[in-house]
């Protein structure tokens, strides 16, 4: 489908903040609330403690010129053979048509050029993804926690994929 994983900086954060916006099932699924003013900045500023700015790819997907959606991807978190995906996250005008499958197996293509082994990220259990994501391969952790959005009280479980 002719994607591309373009890495951006802070210098995208406008762009980050109208992809962000244009998914707001996500951010009402997730923080219970319609859009956070300061998403995009804050999402390409966020790394895990004892993390380094360097191990986060946060990237723009694109389809030929159009800027689809985004991907946040942490290498070597939580171990030195993992990645861990952040968010993976489409405009919803892009969602439901196979571009989320091909834009993850973008994202594991270049999980694997580095050299990681497994692929972790985790599921609010307020946002409905996690059937998407067990259809890719992923399976639970047992790893659960609780989720505390913005408005909005969840769990999150942690999956994982082996490459």
């Amino acid at each position: 489908m002719n994607l591309e994983l373009r890495r951006v900086h802070l210098d995208s954060a406008s762009l980050i903040q109208e992809i962000l916006e244009s998914a707001p099932n996500y951010t009402r699924n997730t923080e219970g609330v319609e859009n956070i003013p300061s998403d995009g900045i804050d999402s390409l500023n966020a790394i895990p403690e004892g993390c380094k700015h360097d191990q986060k790819y946060f990237m723009v997907v694109y389809q030929g010129d159009d800027d689809i959606g985004v991907v946040d991807l942490i290498f070597g978190f939580p171990d030195h053979e993992t990645a861990f995906l952040g968010l993976l996250l489409l405009r919803e005008s892009h969602q439901g048509t196979g571009l989320g499958k091909e834009t993850y197996l973008a994202v594991e293509s270049l999980v694997r050029e580095k050299g990681f082994r497994k692929v972790r990220l985790a599921v609010v259990d307020s946002n409905p993804v996690q059937r998407f994501w067990e259809k890719l391969g992923f399976r639970e952790t047992g790893v659960v926690r609780s989720h505390e959005g913005r408005n909005l009280r969840s769990t999150k479980r942690v999956l994982e994929k082996r490459l």
